[in-house]
């Protein structure tokens, strides 16, 4: 039996792999106890996992849709912008394959083995070293970009904790492009061969081993490695922030939209909808459950960060909100506004609490790590200390010039501020 006849084999008798429903497999030993009936679970695993990979690298290739291709590489047939495939080419094993080679893959690593986790390699780094990009393009084909991410991390993740020696570094180059050239990606699948691959570090493995599959190349400027990690929203970003586990950005933009990002999978997994004017501030909770926004709407609102909800909206008079903090309890909620106060809010009992003394706008707070001091920089150029439970000014530092930012560190000692003079200043 060929390969792609044992894909379809699978793809037609266990659906409900798809669903992550394994119960069929581990209780058919138990269907009649007085028979010595068991499935190798390792076995099964292996031989899916190399059929996969097999069908991929001897059917994948460039431009499998098989349209003519016109000026801006598409897909399109002229009447539509919608990709269109070939069902000759991506029959329903190969879209299999294409979708679910990784779930086999690392199923089987953990239970084969080590003579046959190397023959698993051994198609892997085939795998990596021929068809990448016709695997990309068949991936946006079939709409699925954000699967490579995960993809990725499952199996680089599978590989280091059996402490293999040998792992393949382009597939972090694959993530990586899957990223940093989404918006050009989406355009068209055949930009796999144009700017996705031009535009890749020179120095990377994956340009390395690609750079001949197009008939361009930069020759002054070009990258040498990866730089920072680019992450591709809708409109202007106003205001960034980064969970406590490290894995997750929120932003605010000029849209009014929250966008929540995946760190690893470089991709935005929700869209806060709700504020009418642009976000000047976010904040998360300490638990990385909650999200506070800031808007030019006049409202403060808090977010569910896993349901993407907005459970309460803080409309209290206030003018814009331009920056906003949460107590490590998560319990209080501190806010500035354009009209020079600063607002206290306790979410437990819903009463709020406004802070008097500067006499411009409020640009940016934030809340000592044992939640009991409230720090705040102002357009009149001074940062002020304040007693969060007596709600009174303890100190006022003065600067030469407007301040824009404040932070204090993690032990509480040491305030610094930024200001439109040039200068960050430590107190």
């Amino acid at each position: 039996m060929d390969d792609e006849k044992k894909v379809a084999s699978i793809d037609k008798t266990v659906s409900d792999y798809r669903a992550g429903d394994y119960s069929w497999i581990l209780n058919s030993h138990e269907c009649v106890k007085d028979i010595n009936f068991k499935l190798d679970l390792g076995k099964i695993s292996f031989n899916v996992a190399m059929s996969c990979l097999t069908l991929l690298n001897s059917t994948l290739r460039k431009n499998m849709a098989e349209r003519k291709l016109d000026g801006l590489l598409n897909y399109s047939d002229g009447h539509s912008n919608e990709w269109t495939i070939d069902p000759k080419s991506l029959t329903e094993s190969v879209q299999y394959a294409i979708l679910y080679w990784s779930d086999h893959f690392v199923d089987a690593v953990k239970m084969v083995d080590a003579y046959q986790q190397e023959q698993l390699l051994v198609e892997l780094k085939r795998f990596c070293k021929t068809q990448l990009l016709h695997y990309l393009e068949a991936i946006l084909l079939l709409k699925k970009l954000d699967l490579v991410s995960s993809v990725v991390n499952s199996v680089l993740s599978c590989l280091a904790d059996i402490h293999h020696p040998d792992t393949p570094s382009i597939l972090q180059d694959l993530k990586l492009v899957s990223i940093n050239f989404r918006p050009q990606l989406m355009v068209s699948p055949l930009q796999v061969y144009n700017h996705a691959l031009i535009s890749v570090p020179q120095q990377t493995e994956y340009y390395l081993n690609y750079h001949q599959m197009t008939s361009a190349r930069i020759t002054i400027g070009a990258k040498k490695n990866w730089g920072p990690l680019n992450l591709f929203g809708q409109s202007e970003v106003v205001s960034v922030a980064i969970s406590p586990d490290g894995r997750t950005i929120v932003s605010g933009s000029s849209d009014n939209t929250v966008e929540v990002w995946d760190m690893q999978k470089g991709i935005c997994t929700a869209s806060l909808v709700g504020h009418t004017s642009l976000v000047h501030s976010v904040a998360i909770s300490a638990d990385g459950r909650t999200i506070v926004s800031g808007s030019s709407d006049n409202t403060v609102r808090v977010w569910d960060m896993q349901e993407g909800i907005c459970t309460a909206i803080l409309d209290d008079d206030c003018s814009e909100v331009h920056s906003v903090a949460i107590s490590p309890d998560g319990r209080t909620i501190v806010f500035g506004s354009f009209d020079s106060t600063i607002r206290v809010w306790d979410r437990q009992n819903g009463t709020s609490e406004i802070l008097e003394g500067h006499s411009r706008g409020v640009k940016s707070v934030a809340i000592s790590p044992d939640g009991r001091t409230i720090v705040s920089g102002s357009g009149d150029s001074t940062v002020r200390l304040w007693d969060m439970q007596e709600g009174t000014c303890t100190d006022i530092l003065g600067t030469h010039s407007v301040v824009t930012s404040v932070a204090i560190s993690p032990d509480g000692r040491t305030i610094v501020s930024g200001s439109e003079d040039s200068r960050v200043r430590l107190s």
